[in-house]
């Protein structure tokens, strides 16, 4: 796929989590809603940086780039956590 459409794709599904946090929720929801999804949206907007950042203060040290394909997954799998937790609580 490319960029723009993950970057679409993810954007929405963050405004989606601010509008129901808007609907369901108070204004202070509204902020953890767009405060939550930042590093989400970091590595599926900029997979190949993000990946390629080393945490040498880190123990032990994190050296190796990882790659951008396997950091959008992650950010992926980070911004739909939420909506995962509450669809498995309906069940």
């Amino acid at each position: 796929m490319s960029d723009w459409i993950h970057r679409i794709a993810s954007l929405c599904v963050a405004l989606g989590y601010i509008v129901a946090a808007l609907i369901f929720g108070d204004a202070k929801a509204a902020w953890l809603s767009v405060a939550v999804p930042i590093l989400a949206l970091a590595c599926i907007w900029f997979p190949d940086e993000m990946g390629a950042y080393k945490m040498r203060w880190h123990w032990p040290p994190i050296d190796m780039v990882t790659p951008g394909s396997i950091v959008r997954i992650g950010g992926w799998a980070l911004l739909l956590l939420p909506a995962a937790i509450f669809l498995l609580s309906r069940v």
